[in-house]
C-alpha cells in the first residue's frame, strides 16, 4: 500500500489512498487500535492492523443500528419456581447490546451495569424497554461508578432482578461494598488490567454466575445468546478460588472466540484506556513499534509513548512503514 502522501504532508487523509477518509483523530484511533492489537494477536504490520480496522469499524457500525425483534426467544428460559436470580457477564463482543433485551424475552426482569459516559446514550436505546404497562419484565440501568452500586444490586436481587456486567468495562464503583482495583490478566499474547469486582460481589452475595456471549454467524444473524460457562460460588473452597478460577476460566473461553473474531471485539478500540497492555519486548521489531500520527509525532505502540520527530525523520518513517 502506498505511503499516504497526504499523511505526509499533514492533510487529511483522502479516499484515494484508504477506502474512507481518514481526519487527524480517526488516525490517532487507529494508530491506538493497532497498538492494543499487536499486543494482544502479535505485531503486524500496516496493511494487516490497517484492514483489521476498516473491518472492526464497520461491524461496530452496523450492529450498533440493529433492530432486535421483540418476538424472538431464547433457550434459557425464566426462572424455576424458588430459583434466585443470577449475575450474567459478556463482553463488549458481537451484537452485545442484544443480550439484555434476550434476557427479558425469555421472561426476567435485568439490571445492566453501564459506565456514566454511557449512561444516556443507553438510556435512550433501551427506553422502550425500561417502562412496562402490564408489569411484565423490564430493565434497568446502572451507573459503574455510584458509590453505592452494591446496595442497589443487593435492592435488585431481592426483587428478582438478574444482574448483567461487561467484565472489559473500564469503570469501577468508588467506595461500594467490595474494591473493585485493576489485576492483570493474560489475554492471548497481552496482559491487561481488568476489573474483578463484579466476581467478588457474586461470591460476597452467593450470586449464581453466568458467562455468556452473543455468538451469531454473521451481522445479518438474529442475536444469539450463548451459555459459555457457569459458577456457583458455594462450589469452590473460598472466595480466592471463586474469583480466580472464574476470572481465568472467562478469559480463556473468551479468547477462543476472539482469536476467530477479533474484528467482533469493540474493546480494541479503547482497551489502552484504562491500562497499557503489555507483552513480551522480544517479539517486537522496530519497525513494528512505530507509527506515525500527524507531524510531528510517532506513537511507540509497544510503550503508548508519542514522541516528536522532525519533518525530514517523519517523511522518512512514512514512507518506510506505510509503504
Amino acid at each position: 500500500m502506498a505511503c499516504p502522501e497526504a499523511l505526509i504532508d499533514h492533510k487529511l487523509l483522502t479516499n484515494k489512498t484508504f477506502s474512507f477518509p481518514l481526519e487527524e483523530k480517526s488516525w490517532r484511533e487507529f494508530a491506538y487500535f493497532s497498538a492494543n492489537v499487536c499486543h494482544i494477536f502479535g505485531p503486524k504490520n500496516f496493511k494487516d492492523a490497517f484492514s483489521l480496522f476498516e473491518r472492526a469499524i464497520v461491524f461496530s457500525q452496523i450492529q450498533s443500528t440493529h433492530h432486535f425483534q421483540k418476538e424472538q426467544e431464547i433457550e434459557l428460559g425464566p426462572r424455576g419456581a424458588g430459583q434466585d436470580p443470577e449475575l450474567f457477564v459478556t463482553f463488549h463482543y458481537g451484537k452485545y447490546r442484544m443480550l439484555p433485551l434476550l434476557l427479558i424475552t425469555s421472561g426476567r426482569s435485568v439490571a445492566v451495569v453501564i459506565s456514566e459516559e454511557v449512561y444516556e446514550k443507553y438510556s435512550r436505546f433501551y427506553s422502550g424497554w425500561m417502562q412496562t404497562d402490564n408489569g411484565g419484565p423490564r430493565l434497568f440501568l446502572e451507573r459503574a461508578e455510584n458509590p453505592f452500586l452494591g446496595l442497589r444490586i443487593r435492592g435488585h436481587l431481592e426483587r428478582g432482578v438478574d444482574i448483567f456486567v461487561y467484565a472489559d468495562g473500564n469503570s469501577g464503583s468508588k467506595g461500594s461494598i467490595v474494591p473493585d482495583g485493576l489485576r492483570d490478566q493474560q489475554l492471548l499474547m497481552g496482559s491487561i488490567g481488568i476489573r474483578s469486582g463484579f466476581m467478588e460481589l457474586a461470591h460476597l452475595l452467593s450470586i449464581r454466575t453466568r458467562f455468556v456471549l452473543e455468538t451469531s454467524a454473521s451481522l445479518d444473524a438474529e442475536p444469539y445468546l450463548q451459555v459459555i460457562e457457569r459458577f456457583d460460588p458455594k462450589e469452590f473452597r473460598d472466595r480466592s478460588d471463586f474469583v480466580d478460577t472464574s476470572i481465568r476460566r472467562i478469559y480463556a473461553r473468551f479468547s477462543e472466540y476472539l482469536k476467530d473474531s477479533p474484528v467482533n471485539w469493540e474493546s480494541l478500540f479503547y482497551l489502552h484506556q484504562s491500562r497499557p497492555i503489555l507483552s513480551d519486548k522480544n517479539i517486537w521489531s522496530p519497525e513494528h513499534r512505530v507509527m506515525p500520527l500527524y507531524f510531528p509525532n510517532i506513537l511507540d505502540r509497544f510503550s503508548y509513548r508519542v514522541h516528536q520527530v522532525d519533518s525530514q525523520t517523519h517523511i522518512g518513517l512514512c514512507k518506510l512503514l506505510l509503504d
